[in-house]
């Protein structure tokens, strides 16, 4: 049985001026959050296999900043979780990218999914505000069979 590592953050504060809600980049304080977050990231996990993340440039933005400190073996960009509402689309991104040797996950999206999937997996509720995050934690044989158990998953730590 594996230990699965999945890391939920909400992009960091983004401006309101912008072209469309999709061009919206990080503000000075946004980009400061973000980079705070992979000092965290770090101390907690050590290291992500794969950074699964919005196409949103504030989500990539905020990636980029947490990557400067975290060790992230490959990044994914994942149009689907812009638009994604569900624990239900949630989890078939997840699945979409996950590996049979994929253990640590971190996906860098958006409210409502990210509050959602947290309160899913974790059985709390709990709202994310931008640039706060929360990692769970849960043994299992494979990622499908992970993201079944709702309300199951271990929080490890959160900013939430």
């Amino acid at each position: 049985m594996k230990h699965l590592t999945l890391v939920l953050v909400r992009h960091a504060e983004a401006s309101t001026l912008a072209e469309s809600d999709h061009a919206r980049p990080l503000t000075p304080f946004g980009r400061s959050q973000a980079a705070s977050i992979g000092p965290s990231l770090t101390t907690i996990i050590g290291s992500c296999d794969i950074a699964i993340v919005s196409s949103a440039i504030r989500a990539k933005e905020t990636l980029e900043q947490i990557s400067k400190t975290l060790p992230i073996h490959k990044t994914e960009i994942d149009p689907s979780l812009y638009t994604a509402h569900s624990g239900v689309e949630f989890s078939k991104v997840i699945q979409s990218h996950a590996s049979e040797t994929t253990q640590k996950i971190l996906v860098v999206g958006h409210n409502p999914v990210i509050s959602v999937s947290a309160n899913i997996y974790s059985g709390q509720s709990l709202h994310f505000a931008t640039g706060e995050f929360l990692v769970l934690s849960q043994p299992a044989d494979s990622w499908e069979l992970a993201l079944g158990l709702d309300g199951c998953w271990q929080v490890l730590n959160s900013s939430t």
